[in-house]
């Protein structure tokens, strides 16, 4: 339930997500503002995203917040 932003850009590329630097920093950045997950900065340029207990709340469906997909029912 953690990894920095340069994984998630290169996840976000492979599944077919464009992404630049910007967006996944501007994403973490609005995902910590929710509380969904808390962020580090561990080094210049290096941000650790950790999920939070509401995070995954959310990821799972258990709780609903505004600008969060639901997640898709599963078969």
């Amino acid at each position: 339930y953690r990894a920095n932003g340069y994984l998630l850009r290169r996840f976000a590329d492979q599944v077919g997500h464009a992404a630049s630097a910007d967006r996944i920093s501007a994403d973490l950045a609005w995902l910590a503002e929710a509380g969904l997950i808390a962020t580090e900065a561990t080094a210049p340029d290096v941000t650790v995203a950790t999920l939070t207990a509401r995070g995954l709340d959310v990821a799972d469906g258990r709780a609903v917040h505004p600008g969060v997909a639901k997640p898709r029912p599963t078969a």
